[in-house]
């Protein structure tokens, strides 16, 4: 039994290969099967189209034997070469220096060079980083890596390079300049492009055999703007491109922006965002002419808590000056993030939802015919692009669903719930869950106004099953 959209998930079982490729190939163009070679026993993985499903909803799908008669189905709408993937909204062509180009195809717009590994000294610490007095910036420019097609399937397709990259293994004692002595460092880099998606998804894993320094990959938009937006706590940060240089404060500006889930570039007509996996830190930079460049850090090897001897910092300290030899992060270092085209600004063009498809993807649960529960009803769903739901729970102490939800935009918004089973009552409570008001509702759906930026808490009492 399968649960998800546009699943890619894997079946794991003993089962014979000759009697697995029959039953995949009876299932026609819906199925893609990657199978591991020379194994009669093996992990099996199925990309399968599994469409319209419900909101906060499953569906269950079911893989036998047919009589050898095959149904004329779909057909996913992924291509793929030696060194390039696309579908019908975005191309990617990989390059061997690590870097990528995305073609728009819905905007016409195209983005080269992304994806440029940059890495310099860190004489910081956990706290903050510190460039050495003399800096010396290596980039993955000039890298010859091998390209190679690994997945190709109508529904997913996955571009993989492999490279090594010399990089100094460590600064000197007097922290000022790297050392002459270097160390190659492992590099695996996979692109993934999905049926019926703009997004394009990094998977990098790098071999780190040096210390006291800084990873990031930079990312040219183009795009002219004065300000780049992040996701942030219950709203959309919008902050400057240029940092304040703020001198008389005790700690001046890093230069560096907090993220959570994605941050972009915009100008009204096109965008780009950066969805991260656990990176939470951007910058951003523009050139001559107001193009900016996107820098996600993807690593910070450090040997200090804290240190007292950087001029960052005005030469204070943020904590005890304690080493930390572990926090030069050695070994095999994963890293996930994804990049997308949009058009128009970017809550319309449902950047928020991507971002959820990208960080929260369906699951897939293997299970048996026997007992399993139909699909097709949603439990919860709303109609606006401009609130964002961040919580569906049972009450801490009542039986009762609690639902919290915000509006992204600065302007009032009227949202309507949709929910599975019938109202029963809803109250307006507060963070503490602890009831306000009670909210009108009409069978399953609710309107609920919300204000600019306003964070709505609900809690649904629900008609119970028969």
């Amino acid at each position: 039994r399968f649960w998800g959209t546009d699943f890619h998930g894997e079946w794991q079982g003993h089962r014979q290969l000759e009697a697995f490729e029959h039953a995949v190939e009876s299932l026609g163009s819906r199925v893609t099967a990657d199978i591991e070679d020379g194994c009669a026993d093996t992990y099996y993985q199925l990309h399968i189209l599994a469409s319209d499903l419900p909101a906060v909803g499953h569906a269950s799908y079911r893989l036998q034997a047919s009589s050898g008669t095959r149904r004329a189905v779909a057909q996913g709408s992924v291509r793929a070469g030696a060194d390039w993937v696309e579908n019908d909204l975005v191309r990617v062509q990989l390059l061997p220096d690590g870097t990528f180009d995305l073609q728009d195809k819905t905007g016409g717009v195209l983005y080269p060079g992304l994806n440029r590994l940059v890495d310099e000294a860190d004489v910081g610490d956990e706290y903050d980083f510190a460039p050495s007095v003399l800096p010396e910036i290596l980039t993955s420019d000039g890298l010859t890596g091998r390209v190679r097609l690994v997945v190709e399937s109508p529904w997913l397709a996955r571009l993989e390079l492999r490279a090594v990259w010399s990089l100094p293994e460590s600064i000197l004692p007097d922290r000022d300049t790297r050392s002459p002595t270097v160390a190659d460092n492992a590099i695996c880099l996979r692109l993934t492009v999905r049926h019926g998606s703009p997004t394009v998804e990094v998977d990098l894993i790098i071999e780190n055999r040096v210390r006291d320094h800084r990873l990031r990959a930079a990312l040219p938009t183009g795009i002219i703007s004065e300000t780049v937006l992040s996701d942030g706590h219950f709203m959309l940060s919008d902050r400057p491109v240029i940092q304040p240089e703020r001198p008389e404060w005790v700690q001046p500006p890093s230069g560096t922006w907090p993220q959570q889930d994605f941050s972009l570039i915009q100008d009204g007509s096109k965008g780009l965002v950066i969805f991260n996996r656990g990176l939470p830190e951007i910058q951003a930079t523009p050139d001559a002419a107001g193009a900016v460049t996107v820098w996600l850090t993807l690593l910070r090897a450090v040997g200090w808590l804290s240190r007292d001897d950087f001029a960052t910092r005005k030469h204070a300290n943020a904590g005890p000056m304690v080493p930390t030899p572990e926090a030069q992060c050695l070994g095999p270092q994963h890293f996930r993030y994804a990049v997308a085209a949009f058009t128009g600004p970017a809550v319309e063009a449902g950047v928020p939802r991507l971002s959820s498809a990208y960080h929260v993807p369906v699951p897939a649960v293997q299970g048996v015919a026997d007992g399993q529960v139909p699909g097709g009803d949603g439990f919860l769903e709303v109609d606006s692009v401009n609130t964002r739901v961040t919580a569906i729970k049972k009450h801490d102490h009542r039986e009762s669903l609690v639902v919290r939800l915000y509006n992204m935009t600065d302007s009032p918004v009227e949202e309507t719930l949709t929910v599975g089973r019938a109202i029963v009552e809803a109250w307006r409570i507060d963070l503490l869950e602890e009831r306000i008001e009670p909210v009108p509702n009409s069978g399953n759906r609710l309107v609920i106004d919300l204000r600019g930026h306003e964070i709505v808490t609900l809690e649904l009492a629900l008609e119970s099953h028969a």
